[in-house]
């Protein structure tokens, strides 16, 4: 049942008796209860709405990468046998309707290479890769694409109308120890990119907040990199932490997860109160699994993450129970789950 503070009610009782009082109430005539029901309506409708806009998102389907190692043989040479292969999954938290995304011919054939990341509506799946980025329905059928886009991590503007992505900067340049440098770039749906951070990243996430961050580190598996935040017009960008890699905002941006030298970690928005969520991840190199590691479930209550063995597990946060979700080795020959996004139910799910 739904009570008005007292407060309110006693303003709402006086505002429609001031003859009375509020010990008048009893006193009250018939169009006065009236009244005061009316108002108490409207305030009632004033709060679902406001707890309404504020619900905990529901958990839905759980995107990730699925690589098949390649197999080699000896006596064969330089030939393998399985040259390995790669492709897109969803899933249902629980583990059950396994669906493999269909790439699209011509020049996006080999999107199974790329990244997965569901916009914040929870209604269209990215999936960036060598071969550009193509924009999909969670049920596979293709929305949009864009060749000129590519890169190894993507994240969605608040709005769906932009993405935040990593990839090679141009004119090209080279680190220190040879590589060329990775920026994070901004595009929006009809292609137009610019560059916003020449810091070498290989990890970007933006919040609901409308704040980015990202990474100065790409394949070190002890973390010894930098993270850094700022906004979309790169004006106000500030490093917030060292020794960590791959951030990640939770769903409502009050959270940001990452690999630290203990598992992974959280911290607040501006990198304190820094703490091990649980050490059942495992951080593999960009070069295998691009972008991969983990997701926020929307609601905050649990994290889908890659095991030790490249299985796709889920992490309960409170109770730390671990539950598997997805076995690579269920495949033939060697095989681990790479990069994980975990979709917010639309309203039709």
């Amino acid at each position: 049942m739904f009570l008005l503070p007292a407060g309110i009610s006693r303003r709402l009782v006086s505002a429609w008796t001031p003859d009375l009082g509020f010990n008048g109430v009893v006193g009250m005539s018939r169009r006065s209860w009236v009244g005061v029901l009316l108002v108490a309506f409207v305030a009632l409708g004033l709060f679902a709405s406001d707890a309404s806009s504020g619900a905990t998102p529901r958990n839905g389907l759980i995107a990730y990468k699925l690589e098949q190692v390649a197999q080699s043989c000896d006596g064969c040479g330089d030939e393998e046998v399985d040259t390995g292969t790669s492709w897109i999954e969803t899933i249902r938290p629980g583990g059950s309707h396994p669906r493999r995304m269909p790439c699209t011919s011509g020049q996006l054939s080999g999107c199974g290479d790329g990244a997965p990341v569901f916009s914040p509506d929870g209604r269209r799946l990215a999936i960036t890769g060598s071969g550009g980025l193509v924009i999909m329905s969670p049920s596979g059928r293709t929305l949009l694409r864009l060749p000129g886009i590519a890169g190894s991590s993507t994240s969605w503007s608040p709005d769906g109308r932009r993405f935040a992505y990593t990839t090679l900067i141009q004119p090209p340049r080279r680190g220190l120890d040879g590589t060329f440098l990775l920026g994070v770039h901004i595009a929006d749906l009809a292609g137009r990119a610019r560059l916003l951070n020449a810091m070498d990243s290989g990890h970007v996430s933006w919040s609901r907040s409308g704040r980015l961050a990202w990474d100065t580190t790409v394949d070190d598996a002890s973390p010894k990199g930098d993270i850094g935040t700022g906004d979309p017009s790169g004006r106000l960008k500030r490093r917030i932490m060292r020794g960590a890699t791959r951030p990640r905002w939770s769903y409502g941006g009050g959270r940001l997860g990452f690999f630290c030298s203990g598992g992974l970690c959280v911290s607040r928005p501006d990198g304190s109160h820094r703490r091990v969520l649980t050490r059942a991840g495992e951080l593999r190199p960009l070069d295998l699994a691009e972008a991969g590691g983990f997701a926020w479930s929307p609601n905050g209550k649990a994290l889908a993450c890659v095991s030790k063995r490249g299985s796709l597990i889920i992490v309960h946060l409170k109770s730390k129970r671990v539950q598997l979700v997805r076995r690579a080795s269920n495949l033939t020959g060697a095989a681990f789950i790479g990069a994980v996004d975990w979709q917010r139910a639309p309203r039709r799910y």
